[in-house]
């Protein structure tokens, strides 16, 4: 599932025909700055991830 995906479907709106979203959603999710704010959360790395990512050890 996409970002947008999850989002719309937190939301509650779903694609209409053809699987195709309606514009007016889309620009709502895409004026919504809460939303934003919990896309960037959630491509943060924790730091477990981050330290995988860096090929280090996580240090506590």
């Amino acid at each position: 599932m996409t970002e947008f995906e999850k989002a719309a479907n937190d939301q509650g709106i779903t694609p209409g025909r053809f699987e195709r979203w309606a514009l007016e959603d889309a620009e709502r999710l895409a004026g919504s700055e809460d939303l934003g704010a919990d896309v960037l959360a959630a491509r943060m790395p924790r730091p477990e991830l981050a330290a995988q990512h860096l090929e280090i050890r996580r240090r506590i």
